[in-house]
């Protein structure tokens, strides 16, 4: 599999309690779908309370973390239910260094960075995440649009000379 979307999601359990462990076994009990890491969670990626990062499936392996979509996507859940809660700083530092490595490492464009809800009739990865990903698209974007404004501002000016 290539991917060439990420799909973020939240846990819907508690932030600071949810541990890698056990939303294994809750995936394991669920489908037993075991990746080639050895692990039964369904997503690529979780980020717990505190920031750490937790890796569960290659990169190219499908994921079991939104159906229809997971043989074209990377799984990240941050645990946290972002209805009622809202993500750890230290969880949106690691969201933000991760999505960034990725859509680098995979060419994924930044609009192709969606939430759960997005693809899937559900309310993950809640209100309080939903936008922040909203955001990281659109500053992404942005940014790109002002460097290549800026070389064509350059471009323009190199010619007045």
């Amino acid at each position: 599999m290539i991917p060439t979307y990420i799909i973020v999601h939240h846990s819907g359990t508690p932030r600071d309690t949810t541990t890698f462990e056990s939303i294994n076994e809750y995936h394991r009990k669920l489908w037993n779908f075991k990746s080639s890491l050895g692990y039964y969670i369904g997503y690529h990626y979780l980020i717990v309370g505190s920031g750490k990062l937790y890796q569960g499936r290659a990169e190219n392996e499908e994921g079991a973390h939104a159906r229809g979509w997971n043989d074209k996507s990377i799984g990240v859940c941050l645990t946290g239910n972002f209805m009622t809660e809202k993500p750890s700083d230290e969880q949106l530092k690691t969201l933000k260094e991760l999505l960034n490595n990725l859509c680098k490492k995979w060419n994924i464009k930044k609009e192709n960075v969606k939430g759960h809800r997005e693809v899937s009739q559900t309310l993950c990865p809640g209100d309080n995440l939903m936008v922040w990903i909203e955001t990281y698209r659109r500053v992404s974007n942005e940014n790109i649009d002002r460097k290549a404004i800026i070389e064509q501002i350059k471009g323009l000016l190199d010619k007045l000379v």
